[in-house]
């Protein structure tokens, strides 16, 4: 039985394997896809399409709001979409990711039909891709400024899809981040008017500026009643 056992042992691991291979083979990109719905976009560590010699990441993502596309030289509604990333990239960044494509033919589909990238990722052989559980090109992800993926549309985006699903979505959160960048504005303000009005008032408890008894005893109750506001 044993013996049996062993001689079976190779062709049971093989048949393991297989089944594991298919599995994952067939693994729906669109469930990872909606998995990834609020959570940030994966980690990578990927050449730019521009300049081979410069290792992109997440950390040089747009610090707001952005547009990331994934397209190739080799799709013809990438290069329909196309005119239309033009338009989009004067108000709103968009990175794009060269999705399964020879990297000479990417250049030369943005050197002649123009670059609407603010970042261009290689991404030939599909590795960021299939983290993002792309299935197809073209596709559009709405990132937010911490990297938190917030929407995903998969295929073509024409102008109507743009005006009517995607760009509500991207200027609701844009708005969030205006909102959100004009308070911290304002508190760092704050904290540096602060920050100077505490320094003058230790000037004048210094005696470095001429003043009455009276005036210095103003400024020093004045200095007690805010020093907890500063």
């Amino acid at each position: 039985m044993n013996k049996k056992f062993i001689l079976f042992l190779p062709l049971i691991l093989l048949l393991s394997v297989c089944l594991l291979l298919f599995v994952g083979l067939h693994k729906d990109p669109k469930q990872i896809a909606s998995a990834l719905i609020n959570k940030p976009v994966p980690e990578f560590y990927q050449a730019n399409l521009l300049e081979p010699s410069q290792i992109v990441s997440p950390r040089d993502f747009p610090k707001k709001p952005f547009l990331l596309n994934v397209w190739g030289s080799w799709c013809g509604y990438c290069q329909q979409e196309h005119p239309l990333l033009m338009e989009i990239s004067k108000e709103v960044p968009i990175v794009g990711i060269d999705y399964r494509d020879k990297p000479q033919n990417g250049i030369a589909m943005l050197e002649r039909m123009g670059n609407p990238f603010i970042l261009t990722i290689d991404d030939s052989r599909g590795e960021f891709a299939m983290q993002l559980g792309v299935d197809g090109a073209p596709e559009t992800y709405i990132v937010d400024e911490h990297g938190m993926i917030r929407y995903r549309h998969s295929g073509y985006m024409d102008r109507e899809t743009w005006l009517t699903e995607i760009k509500p979505k991207l200027d609701e959160l844009t708005k969030i981040y205006g909102i959100r960048e004009g308070l911290e504005y304002k508190l760092l303000k704050t904290a540096n008017e602060a920050i100077n009005l505490q320094d003058f008032f230790q000037k004048l408890k210094s005696k470095r500026y001429p003043l009455t008894n009276l005036q210095r005893l103003t400024l020093y109750l004045l200095l007690n009643i805010t020093k907890d506001l500063i």
